[in-house]
């Protein structure tokens, strides 16, 4: 019995002193992204985030106006908000509408880089079809929210007269 109660004071202790040590060891990882919102089964990641205020901040040096972090984050979570409500009233976009654009905008960039795509991979460091497939998402989303925002106001009229009574 005496020898049961030590073993049973040993193993309690053991698992005390593993508690202890597994409590104050320093996180071994490296924190490549962070989540920092959640809109249905959409999430925004920190550099989704700055990945759009530095394009924005690019945009601002051509003459718009410069936005905050603050506002990007915003546009970020109500593009988000769009896709999930696109989601819940099947608001589609067909995979040729997207290849389509995504085509597009490919070639708009070749031309910025005078058709070669050895500079191309220089300056992003990606080949041309890693950067269709990013484009590929980018467009997707942009399309579902603007069809979304389409279908949101296609009923609305607002008369010059409202502008002035909201105003």
């Amino acid at each position: 019995m005496k020898l049961l109660s030590r073993l049973i004071f040993c193993l309690f202790g053991a698992m005390a002193l593993s508690q202890t040590i597994a409590q104050e060891a320093p996180p071994t990882g490296q924190v490549l992204d962070k989540i920092v919102a959640k809109v249905d089964n959409n999430i925004v990641l920190e550099s989704e985030v700055q990945k759009t205020y530095v394009e924005a901040l690019a945009q601002a040096q051509q003459g718009l106006p410069a936005p905050t972090r603050c506002e990007v984050f915003e546009s970020l979570m109500i593009n988000k908000l769009m896709v999930a409500k696109a989601e819940i009233d099947s608001v589609l976009v067909t995979e040729p509408e997207v290849l389509l654009q995504v085509e597009n905008r490919f070639n708009t960039v070749m031309q910025q880089f005078g058709g070669d795509e050895s500079v191309l991979v220089q300056v992003y460091g990606k080949t041309a079809e890693q950067l269709k497939s990013e484009i590929e998402d980018v467009i997707r989303e942009q399309m579902i929210v603007s069809k979304m925002r389409s279908r949101i106001t296609e009923g609305v009229a607002v008369s010059p007269a409202d502008v002035r009574a909201f105003f």
